[in-house]
């Protein structure tokens, strides 16, 4: 497959314009998502988070912020390796978010997803288990749930 050619007209751009142009370049390519992210938009969102140093939560209270052409390119770098590549974005960033929770990822990790995190952080185990019951997470994964209840 011919790379997807980057613009290289990039001036200051707002953070939501960078998300949008990522994520145009992520939807030109066939990829799987639902390894850390559900669609084009979150990778997007999830790329230029990174390249800003900071959580998508955060990314996503500052959408009207500016983000440098320098910045911006790396952020379509990202998402042209990540079509190229067709590995997890969470393996070429390094890390993964689960439920707000950063954890680090690499090739031989498993990377952190599951409906029952929502539970874990927004939701409670009863009647299943009392408030003041204790949980073993045991081969499920790669602990992240275990962290996310420990953080709870």
């Amino acid at each position: 497959m011919d790379p997807i050619p980057i613009p290289t007209n990039l001036s200051v751009m707002t953070i939501d314009a960078c998300c949008q142009r990522v994520q145009d370049v992520l939807e030109s390519a066939d990829l799987h998502y639902g390894h850390g992210a559900s669609d084009a938009q979150s990778e997007a969102l999830w790329i230029v988070s990174k390249q800003l140093e900071q959580s998508p939560s955060e990314t996503l209270e500052q959408l009207a912020f500016t983000i440098s052409e320098e910045l911006s390119q790396k952020a379509l770098e990202i998402a042209q390796k990540r079509i190229e590549s067709r590995q997890p974005l969470a393996y070429l960033l390094g890390e993964a978010w689960l439920m707000g929770v950063p954890f680090d990822c690499t090739p031989q990790s498993i990377i952190p997803r599951s409906f029952i995190a929502e539970l874990i952080v927004h939701e409670s185990f009863e009647p299943w288990l009392p408030a003041d019951g204790q949980v073993l997470d045991l081969c499920t994964g790669n602990g992240s749930l275990a962290v996310l209840m420990a953080l709870c």
